[in-house]
């Protein structure tokens, strides 16, 4: 047996197995060529094992031992015995590895987990569509894309997009019908800056004893750090992002069956002069919001609930909703809805609805006479909406609506809108002060409002002639019986004539002759 080393400068190890006359030999392993030559391995490991032994001092005699041994084996058994060590070193290896790995995982990653329902969920989703890790996925879902830019319709840009569709943008500049996401458990492995991060989608089925159940979708971000400083800046960069986004838009939410707030859609500001009202409601309105949202101090102080209620009646079409749509442009809040109309809401689903609604925002009931009629528990009975559609009787009770106002279950520093068509049906209990604070009346267009809605849609533009236009408006509003058509009635006529201000104000007088007609008067 000989054992020689390479040149004292090489790194190679060469072992040579050669047979001789007394069945002895050498074993060469050369890892310059990673080739082993090699009849029997155990017998190369013996001998391997015989010479290192022999070079770091401790003699012939184990090697021997374990050489004789194996030699004494028939050539089947060492066969198989060298097969058995073999899966052995493998489990043993892959064993190490799968220990390293779970380390690692436990000692050098933070995670971070995102559900749908929650706001944060956008965040993070509208980031990801953002990063081209994130958008490079060649295993994905395939869905149609939404006529409105909802928390589901997060996607990754289809191919050929230059940028995440956009709240800014049309929603179908790109011409594509479709949006593409990242498979659920798909694992995706992308860069954070420096730090290697695994992203992962999925999707939980959660059943109900009654209903078909529903889902939630989870995005789970493991970023490879020993701190959480990293992933802490990631999610706060998404949430700067997203909310530097909405700063352009009002984000109208909806509550769903099971107490979650889910994007209905995003909405342009509204200028709060293209609303249609008597100067002096847009003045009460405005003025009673502002001072109410600045002064949280004033209400603590004196131990007063900071909350402020607002009820909007009248007939239909009078400007209700779009008041509430131009006051939260101009102070900056987003509109939650509250559909007090469907059978699915009760009253547990409506205190968590309102657990979870933020402190700076609109919450409204809108159509609040739809949801019940009186304070009995009565069968469900038909009711109507603000278009008149029939809905049936809402599963809240009266007294779980007011608890949610200014019971313990209220939540403060919100503004508290309800609208109803029919102030008559509604109890006393839910319009007294303290529950709704300010009562504004919403009525059939005076001729003042005809004209303003006639400027309007007809400005008068610098290179023309303002007597001309004024003279027009002025027509226009003499035929317009005060008292007898919405706003919205009104406004239906003007849009039949877009950019045709004479015309407008020419036909008025015959098509409000045919109106009253329909109307029998």
């Amino acid at each position: 047996m000989s054992v020689r080393d390479s040149a004292s400068a090489s790194s190679s190890l060469i072992v040579r197995s050669e047979r001789g006359g007394n069945n002895r030999g050498r074993v060469e392993w050369s890892y310059d060529d990673s080739f082993l030559e090699l009849d029997r391995p155990l017998e190369a490991l013996a001998l391997m094992h015989e010479s290192i032994a022999t070079t770091v001092g401790l003699g012939r005699q184990i090697p021997s031992v374990f050489s004789k041994s194996f030699n004494a084996l028939s050539p089947h058994v060492r066969d198989s015995t060298s097969g058995i060590l073999i899966g052995a070193v493998i489990d043993v290896t892959r064993r190490i590895f799968d220990a390293l790995w779970s380390w690692i995982s436990t000692n050098c990653t933070v995670t971070a987990t995102f559900e749908s329902g929650n706001e944060a969920f956008e965040w993070i989703s509208e980031w990801l569509a953002q990063q081209p890790g994130y958008t490079s996925s060649r295993d994905f879902d395939v869905i149609a894309r939404p006529r409105t830019r909802t928390l589901s319709s997060i996607a990754v840009p289809s191919p050929g997009m230059s940028a995440l569709y956009s709240k800014h943008s049309a929603p179908h500049n790109d011409g594509s019908l479709a949006q593409y996401l990242p498979s659920h458990d798909n694992r995706l492995w992308m860069f954070y800056g420096s730090r290697l991060m695994r992203v992962q989608r999925s999707r939980m089925s959660m059943k109900e004893d009654y209903g078909p159940g529903y889902n939630i979708e989870k995005i789970t971000l493991t970023l490879f750090t020993f701190s959480r400083t990293a992933l802490h800046e990631l999610i706060e960069k998404a949430a700067q992002e997203h909310r530097a986004r909405d700063l352009a838009e009002i984000q109208i939410h909806i509550g769903d069956q099971y107490g979650n707030w889910r994007r209905l859609s995003s909405k342009p500001h509204r200028d709060f002069g293209s609303v249609v009202l008597e100067p002096e409601v847009k003045r009460q309105l405005l003025e009673d919001a502002n001072e109410f949202l600045g002064n949280e101090r004033w209400y603590a102080d004196r131990g007063i609930p900071y909350r402020r209620g607002y009820l909007l009646y009248g007939t239909p079409g009078s400007g209700k909703s779009s008041s509430i749509h131009a006051l939260a442009s101009e102070l900056r809040l987003d509109i939650y809805i509250v559909p007090l109309s469907l059978k699915t809401i009760d009253d547990s689903v409506l205190a968590d609805l309102i657990s979870n609604t933020p402190d700076r925002c609109i919450l409204l009931y809108e159509d609040i006479d739809a949801a019940f009629i009186d304070r009995s528990a009565a069968p469900p009975v038909q009711a109507t909406n603000h278009r008149g559609e029939s809905v049936e009787k809402s599963g809240v009770t009266l007294s779980g609506l007011l608890n949610t106002i200014d019971g313990v279950q209220a939540q403060e520093g919100r503004l508290l809108f309800a609208t109803t068509n029919h102030p008559e049906r509604l109890d006393p209990a839910l319009s007294r002060p303290g529950r709704m604070d300010v009562k504004i009346e919403y009525s059939h267009a005076t001729r003042w409002q005809a004209e303003q809605l006639f400027r309007l849609f007809y400005p008068a533009e610098p290179n023309s002639e303002k007597e001309i236009m004024d003279s027009y408006a002025k027509e226009y509003a003499d035929t317009i019986p005060p008292g007898k058509f919405s706003v919205a009635h009104l406004q239906g006529y003007l849009m039949r004539y877009k950019g045709q201000p004479k015309e407008a104000a020419k036909g008025a007088k015959e098509w409000i002759e045919g109106e009253l007609a329909k109307l029998g008067q």
